[in-house]
């Protein structure tokens, strides 16, 4: 857990500022129109998407973050990146690099799938959305690599978040259902 702090401490405040400037900006727009959260839907879906608009907010915040590093380095051979990890990397850049990249991915698409309720294309959203984080590492001066391998992590990541989401869907279908066959 202190791997994660560590890794993230810059971005935690900015993040939560954005959230914060997130939630304003939605009440706001709920109460100027007359939306109102009275329903299991309606307060589902907004849920949802405040969790999505977080989890986009995190994942740009934490791999457009500068780093001291000079220059970018380009890695466009799928998997390489990871097999050198494997034999001379520590576990603790394992961690930090192949799980760090899948947990990052996962809210996304557990969040996306949940609103569009639509596998591939939450996958193929993940995917464009690692390969934009990918191209502007390379394109912007950073301090970051360009790694192939980044963005099949990345879409693993999407992949589970998906699968998550598919059980929580069914697990919801059926406290619902409990729900209201108790009500009746």
């Amino acid at each position: 857990m202190s791997v994660l702090f560590e890794a993230f401490w810059p971005v935690i405040p900015t993040f939560f500022g954005f959230i914060l400037i997130l939630l304003l900006i939605s009440i706001y727009i709920n109460r100027k129109f007359g939306y109102r959260l009275n329903t299991y839907k309606k307060l589902r879906d907004f849920v949802l998407f405040v969790g999505m608009m977080m989890s986009v907010i995190g994942i740009l915040l934490i791999t457009l973050m500068p780093t001291n590093i000079e220059g970018h380095t380009l890695n466009v051979a799928p998997f390489q990146s990871m097999k050198e990890l494997y034999y001379y990397g520590t576990d603790e850049a394992i961690i930090n690099n192949i799980g760090m990249n899948i947990v990052l991915f996962i809210p996304l698409g557990f969040f996306i799938y949940l609103i569009t309720e639509k596998d591939f294309l939450t996958s193929i959203l993940g995917c464009l959305l690692s390969i934009s984080i990918e191209t502007l590492q390379y394109i912007l001066p950073l301090g970051r690599t360009t790694n192939i391998d980044d963005v099949i992590l990345n879409v693993v990541g999407t992949l589970i978040g998906i699968l998550i989401a598919y059980f929580f869907k069914k697990v919801e279908i059926f406290i619902i259902g409990y729900i209201s066959r108790d009500n009746s």
